[in-house]
């Protein structure tokens, strides 16, 4: 396994209403499609790049007024990247009961800095690590090293690429066609 680019703080420069609160799951071998028909969304629309997610999701909550919550999911290699503006769905038991079948890597961060890291894989909850603490990720995950990123996004990012192989990057950020889907918030 490789850390990849260990520079991530593209993250933070290019998306800042991301880096406020958002949610990134790595989901293996379930296509992005499959994966909203498993999340009860109701079809939205096509878009392209991540800007356009969270222009989608930023006119849903003036719509609903936050009662429903956007999810956006784009087919890699293998692997579906969903991701969810101001959302948390990924890191939630439920969900990563119902969307994985072999490995889920999740992430997220709310308004008030508040992460949790997640990687289920083969029925087993690996590691679930809030605040991204690192002495969790150092027992789950022995030759990742996360002394090496002192911003708690971008040791997410490099550590789910460290896990997945997935290289989450700008140009997938931006390039990427992504299908849409709204739920309604949980109330639990």
């Amino acid at each position: 396994m490789d850390d990849h680019t260990p520079d991530h703080s593209w993250f933070r420069d290019l998306y800042p209403s991301l880096q406020d609160a958002y949610c990134l799951t790595l989901v293996e071998g379930v296509p992005a499609r499959e994966l909203l028909r498993r999340a009860d969304a109701e079809t939205g629309p096509q878009v392209t790049g991540v800007t356009a997610v969270c222009d989608v999701a930023e006119d849903l909550e003036a719509e609903t007024g936050g009662e429903r919550m956007l999810i956006a999911a784009t087919d890699l290699d293998g692997w579906t990247l969903v991701i969810e503006p101001n959302g948390y769905l990924g890191v939630r038991e439920e969900s990563i009961a119902a969307w994985a079948d072999a490995t889920l890597v999740s992430h997220f961060r709310n308004i008030n800095a508040n992460t949790s890291f997640c990687w289920h894989a083969d029925g087993t909850t690996r590691l679930r690590a809030r605040d991204m603490a690192t002495d969790s990720i150092t027992a789950a995950v022995p030759d990742f090293n996360p002394a090496r990123y002192a911003d708690k996004t971008e040791m997410a990012l490099a550590l789910s690429g460290h896990l997945t192989t997935v290289r989450i990057n700008p140009e997938l950020f931006e390039t990427s066609l992504f299908v849409t889907g709204t739920v309604e918030e949980p109330r639990d």
